[in-house]
């Protein structure tokens, strides 16, 4: 998933994974949607920002790791004018990617 990704977009807000965390035998992608503007406004409670910004941190899991690279998000946030929208995402590097976990301890 070279340079940014961009998982949904409307008027005012975007949504789009920060990195990919790979963990023994899945993955978990951290997002953020933010919103400006009347997008922001619309959203106010579910999320913290300024008067006219706001970010929500959320995260997607997958308990898998994907044998042909893809994986499908389908991202939403009504309230705040973002559609329902699929993305396939093409990841690299899983191939020894269970050689190269190291534990946190």
């Amino acid at each position: 998933m070279p340079g940014a990704v961009v998982l949904a977009r409307a008027t005012g807000i975007v949504a789009g994974p920060r990195c990919v965390f790979a963990l023994t035998g899945q993955l978990h992608l951290p997002c953020t949607p933010r919103a400006t503007g009347v997008q922001a406004d619309a959203s106010h409670g579910e999320t913290s920002g300024s008067d006219d910004a706001f970010t929500m941190d959320t995260g997607v899991g997958v308990d898998r790791v994907p044998t042909d690279r893809r994986v499908g998000l389908t991202v939403a946030w009504p309230r705040a004018g973002l559609p329902e929208t699929r993305t396939e995402l093409l990841l690299e590097g899983l191939d020894d990617f269970l050689d190269r976990i190291r534990p946190l301890t």
